[in-house]
């Protein structure tokens, strides 16, 4: 069943363009943050201030990985901008 929905999720971003650009701006994200260490203190501190968890970022091979990657940069989306904005 793992393996199926594995493949199919790869489909998925194979043929659908938006899903895919989604994904990897997501991606892009949190990879921008965890290499920025003063960003990535800041995001932490208020990401667990307001009880969330801290950006997950998403593997080729695990799509529950994709799933929480998006989850969990929309769950601090607020927080993202109040850091983005300054």
């Amino acid at each position: 069943m793992a393996v199926s929905t594995t493949l199919l999720v790869k489909d998925l971003l194979e043929h659908l363009s938006w899903l895919r650009s989604l994904r990897d701006g997501c991606k892009e994200l949190v990879v921008f943050f965890k290499r920025n260490h003063k960003l990535w203190f800041l995001l932490r501190r208020k990401v667990k201030e307001k009880k969330l968890r801290a950006l997950v970022l998403t593997g080729d091979t695990r799509w529950g990985s994709a799933l929480a990657c998006l989850a969990s940069v929309l769950a601090a989306e607020s927080i993202l901008f109040t850091i983005v904005s300054g």
